[in-house]
């Protein structure tokens, strides 16, 4: 019976540990976020490679992440506006997720984007981690 009471114990302390709201305030990342965004727009390749996360690249290797994100520039064109939809913290034992939902309009097409920040338990940084894509919608070019 003592042994069950100690780890039902150390089972809420845990939890109570987990449920403590640390990490950097959601609106700094917002904040980070438009930077982000506002380079994304600008094209500045050099600034959008200083906010991703050497993480980002283990399930994609970097250069394919570029190649990627021209193909995209090249289907939707130049992006000529984001707008922040939603935005959401998830603490989990690696670290902290922050994750920004954009509504973006290209020269051809609109789009909704996801970027994750990740803040790891064993490094104080704030990284993208991941920055999704979903095109909604393709509008006719005239040739």
């Amino acid at each position: 019976m003592k042994r069950w009471r100690a780890w039902a114990l150390m089972a809420l302390i845990t939890l109570l540990s987990a449920c403590v709201d640390t990490g950097v305030p959601l609106e700094t990342v917002v904040a980070q976020g438009n930077e982000y965004m506002a380079a994304y727009q600008a094209w500045d390749k050099e600034k959008m490679a200083s906010f991703y996360s050497p993480r980002m690249f283990t399930r994609m290797p970097e250069e394919a992440w570029w190649e990627m994100l021209e193909e995209k520039r090249r289907q939707l064109g130049a992006l000529k506006s984001y707008s922040l939809m939603g935005k959401s913290k998830d603490t989990r034992f690696s670290g902290i997720f922050y994750i920004l939902q954009y509504k973006t309009v290209y020269e051809h097409g609109d789009a909704r984007e996801v970027i994750t920040f990740i803040e790891p338990v064993d490094e104080d940084s704030l990284k993208i981690f991941a920055h999704s894509i979903q095109i909604r919608r393709l509008r006719q070019t005239s040739d």
